[in-house]
């Protein structure tokens, strides 16, 4: 099967050839070979617990904690965001970003608001504005 790009760094456009292994031939002016890997998709479920005056969102993938963001409960109609982590073979994958949005969307759905005391949480809710609706201020 071949394939060609319309666009590449010398604007003359290169042909790929694919022989169905995981070899690829790119013709130019000179052949290279480039060996690459096929990548699982990446699968993560963020779920929410909570007990008593305590919660957690934890990212779980393939049965690994990736990450987790804690929160406090306390009386009134809002949740205290207080401690990010990530497992360092996740870190760059968005992993807190989507610890975040999790409680953002449980935050919408119990009509509650979220005061970001973590620096992460904190930093996030200053970076995002579609997330402003549920900050208590």
């Amino acid at each position: 099967m071949e394939h060609r790009f319309n666009s590449c760094q010398s604007e003359r456009g290169c042909t790929c050839s694919f022989n169905g292994s995981s070899d690829v031939n790119v013709v130019s002016n000179k052949v290279v070979k480039l060996k690459f890997e096929y990548l699982k998709p990446y699968k993560m479920e963020i779920s929410i617990r909570e007990r008593e005056n305590k919660g957690f969102a934890i990212a779980e993938e393939d049965d690994k904690k990736a990450g987790m963001m804690t929160y406090s409960i306390p009386e009134g109609n809002f949740i205290i965001i207080d401690h990010t982590e990530v497992d360092p073979t996740f870190k760059g994958k968005g992993v807190g970003k989507k610890l975040l949005m999790r409680i953002v969307e449980m935050a919408r759905e119990k009509e509650i608001k979220i005061l970001p005391l973590c620096p992460f949480a904190s930093a996030m809710f200053k970076k995002l504005e579609d997330i402003q609706d549920v900050l208590k201020k």
